[in-house]
């Protein structure tokens, strides 16, 4: 096998999440450090990675970028703008800037996969099928990244809920090379939005072979998993998904911890008992708490979810308090996604912990509506519905409660769970 340093094997472990893309780079920019490419794609590597504490190293690499960006091609200088300003928190800026260097380099890969994570980030699910629906258009289908373009193309038609073309789309990519993992996992959110969790749990068994290992997306797929497991009434099959698979290969990422603690909450929903594993996901997000709060309204409301299941209220007011206090030094993007959305949903949390399920409810039913602005999937945030069935069957509210769950039964008509959930609460 081929060890020397290459730029294309870099680009392949960045839209592959096979292999660690920014190692690449540093070994590639330990060899020419005025390989802009290099500096660029580490840096945005390291910005959408979600977590504050590589800020500091992705704003080095953009100087270093902008020293070289004189000599560098219109498309390189656009890149460059577009990743100073995702480095500095202007996140909407930085998706305008990347459709200009696309513009200029039509099948620039890593500036569609860095703007296709971005959208991501910030719940926008039109640019994530407008984007890579575009770009297919002038993209060579000879190319080796084309099916991992339509591996994009599937996940956002999925979030604007064409799901007969995502299921298509996302079929031919995984068919053209079987380690997307990222197209991979759009088939499964066709899947679980569809309510189709057979197909879905067997998709994902069929397939773990090319994603289980050194992926970025493998944690990521065990929850999808463990969500089928869950809408076919199989609790105890997605418990010890979480037991074998995802806690014992936990790598400290937020994007990680913020799997495990969605699930851990659903488990605990379904009566299960999750504080003894709680405990210790609460203390890996406790060792983010220094810095992070406010920096990703997404990753904060996760830790709250941990530090709740693990009855540590004082160190949800502390992230509560310490994402309030980071407001006015936090990006824009940042800053508005803390204020309308973050902390409202801890304070939320700090209500179920009190035992005021009512206040949780009011907290939670006017986020829920614009909760698409923090980022994250459909399925992802589909955890604030569960919280607040919950809540408002806790507080009496039960037809409300009845309410919310017929929206879920009316797109995933087949979960068990589902229909259970709403015997009990009709029962009550």
């Amino acid at each position: 096998m081929d060890t020397t340093p290459s730029y294309d094997r870099a680009c392949f472990a960045y839209r592959s999440y096979q292999g660690d893309a920014v190692a690449e780079c540093d070994a590639l920019l330990a060899q020419d450090p005025e390989q802009l490419d290099a500096h660029l794609l580490r840096a945005c590597a390291l910005v959408l990675s979600s977590e504050r504490q590589y800020q500091g190293e992705a704003a080095a690499g953009v100087s270093a970028a902008q020293a070289l960006a004189a000599k560098a091609s219109p498309a390189q200088q656009a890149w460059t703008a577009a990743t100073a300003a995702l480095v500095s928190g202007q996140w909407y800026r930085a998706g305008t800037l990347l459709d200009e260097t696309l513009a200029l380099a039509p099948t620039h890969v890593v500036a569609l996969q860095t703007a296709h994570v971005l959208d991501f980030m910030l719940g926008d699910a039109t640019n994530l099928r407008n984007r890579p629906g575009r770009a297919l258009l002038n993209w060579p289908a000879e190319d080796l990244a084309y099916s991992y373009v339509q591996g994009m193309y599937a996940f956002g038609l999925e979030e604007c809920n064409e799901f007969d073309q995502a299921l298509a789309v996302g079929e031919r990519a995984v068919a053209a090379d079987p380690r997307d993992a990222w197209a991979t996992h759009a088939v499964a959110h066709v899947l679980e939005m569809r309510g189709e969790a057979a197909s879905g749990e067997r998709w994902l068994a069929d397939s773990a072979t090319h994603w289980h290992s050194d992926c970025g997306m493998a944690c990521h797929n065990w929850w999808h998993k463990a969500l089928f497991h869950i809408d076919l009434d199989d609790v105890a099959a997605a418990t010890a998904i979480v037991d074998d698979e995802i806690l014992p290969n936990l790598q400290g990422a937020s994007l990680e911890l913020l799997d495990v603690s969605s699930m851990l909450l659903r488990l605990k929903l379904l009566g299960v008992a999750v504080e003894d594993r709680a405990q210790g996901i609460a203390a890996q997000w406790a060792g983010k708490l220094e810095q992070e709060p406010g920096y990703y309204a997404f990753n904060d409301v996760h830790a709250g979810f941990a530090f709740l299941l693990a009855g540590d209220l004082e160190r949800l007011a502390e992230l509560k308090a310490r994402a309030q206090l980071a407001q006015p030094r936090l990006g824009e993007t940042s800053a508005r996604m803390s204020a309308t959305i973050g902390v409202p949903i801890l304070s939320a949390l700090l209500r179920l912990g009190a035992d005021d399920a009512a206040g949780a409810a009011d907290l939670l039913e006017p986020v829920r509506a614009i909760s698409v602005r923090f980022g994250g999937s459909n399925a992802q945030r589909d955890i604030l519905n569960w919280l607040l069935i919950d809540a408002s069957a806790r507080a009496g509210r039960h037809a409300r409660a009845l309410q919310l769950l017929d929206e879920r039964r009316a797109s995933r008509p087949e979960a068990a769970f589902s229909r259970r959930w709403r015997e009990q609460l009709r029962s009550a």
